[in-house]
């Protein structure tokens, strides 16, 4: 019986006496194929790709600002709007973002896409996507960065030009919100002003508001005749009403959405309302006391404090709170000092006419606030 061979990978290598052996033996060379990643190029891509791209929690930084940079320029270019709320909330955590151009890109593209939507649908329509921008922007103005804080703030005065009235209690929360993670309580120059503004707007709007909330839960239907409006009823066993039987209505609507359903729990919103006010009281007159002084002739500030003091007085008379300054200085015009505003060093403003303007603008209004409250004393 012939015999059978030996399998080659187990053959013994007969060695020779006085022969080296060969090198490389029992060491593996491995060998590697690299292949470059083409990126298709973004001509034929929509807004909808791009905020599919950002919305990834993996993007380096050059990635979102080439994202950012794109969508910004189909904006531009096309006049697309993006008001998918799903779209606006993966732009808007850019806010927040480490890196400064990209919350500059993000700020930006969001600006695009708010005026775009202002431009072409009710304004109207812009509550629900500022409600969500107000969140993000809230995130970023208790940020523990203070380049993320200034950015937001910026951004939340952009937005506040375009918040309606239905938006004022978001307002509020977030006021509250920035007042207390503050030791001090009080707000910085630019938020002193932003507030001022907010506390003017909702003091003339609190007419309009009592009678909104007279009812605890408020229905608005539109479109339908005031004298023939059908009633809705609720179910007694699930709470659910059927929206879709529009056999009742004068006028037939083609989506749920046609009809605005408006709940408001007044409890809520009073609770809201007098916690901001009693705060923003407290606030203002505790700072106008502080920056002002008294038993001195006359007291140096800089061009942020005495933004402070304009803002301050201004709430204290908005809100009929100026008869609580009048025990500081004893009801005696004398113990109130003039005051004379400088730039300081840190000052962000133009050199030249326009720090000039400024000044000359700030002194003369610190001197109106000063002689409002000598003539409260003098009554």
């Amino acid at each position: 019986m012939a015999r059978k061979k030996k399998n080659a990978d187990f053959q013994k290598v007969k060695i020779k006496a006085g022969k080296r052996l060969p090198k490389h033996l029992n060491e593996t060379v491995p060998e590697f194929k690299a292949k470059k990643i083409k990126i298709k190029p973004f001509a034929n891509s929509t807004t909808e790709d791009f905020v599919k791209l950002l919305s990834h929690s993996t993007l380096s930084k050059n990635l979102k600002l080439l994202y950012l940079s794109k969508l910004s320029q189909i904006l531009r270019q096309e006049q697309k709007s993006v008001s998918c709320g799903e779209h606006i909330q993966a732009i808007s955590k850019y806010i927040t973002d480490v890196d400064g151009g990209v919350r500059s890109s993000a700020i930006n593209c969001l600006k695009l896409c708010l005026n775009s939507i202002e431009s072409k649908s009710n304004p109207e329509k812009l509550s629900p996507i500022l409600s969500i921008l107000l969140t993000f922007i809230n995130c970023g103005i208790t940020h523990i960065d203070g380049s993320i804080r200034n950015d937001s703030q910026k951004f939340l005065v952009f937005i506040f030009q375009k918040c309606d009235a239905s938006l004022d209690e978001h307002m509020m929360q977030m006021f509250l919100s920035k007042l207390k993670v503050l030791k001090q309580n009080t707000l910085e120059s630019e938020y002193y002003n932003l507030l001022e503004k907010f506390v003017e707007r909702i003091v003339k709007n609190s007419s309009k508001r009592s009678e909104r909330i007279k009812n605890d839960n408020h229905i608005n239907v539109q479109n339908l005749e005031a004298s023939k409006c059908p009633v809705v009823k609720w179910s007694e066993n699930n709470f659910n009403v059927n929206l879709l039987d529009r056999g009742h209505f004068m006028k037939p609507f083609n989506h749920v959405q046609d009809l605005q359903f408006t709940f408001q729990n007044k409890t809520l919103y009073t609770n809201v309302f007098e916690d901001f006010v009693q705060i923003v009281k407290q606030m203002a007159v505790r700072d106008v006391k502080m920056l002002i002084g008294k038993n001195t002739n006359s007291r140096t500030l800089t061009i942020n404090e005495g933004e402070k003091v304009i803002a301050a007085t201004k709430i204290c008379f908005t809100l009929n709170t100026q008869h609580l300054l009048l025990p500081f200085w004893n009801k005696n015009t004398s113990s109130i000092p003039t005051i004379k505003i400088i730039n300081s060093g840190n000052s962000k403003l133009f050199k030249g006419k326009t720090e000039e303007k400024k000044l000359v603008n700030i002194q003369n209004q610190v001197n109106s606030c000063i002689n409002r409250i000598r003539k409260l004393i003098k009554q």
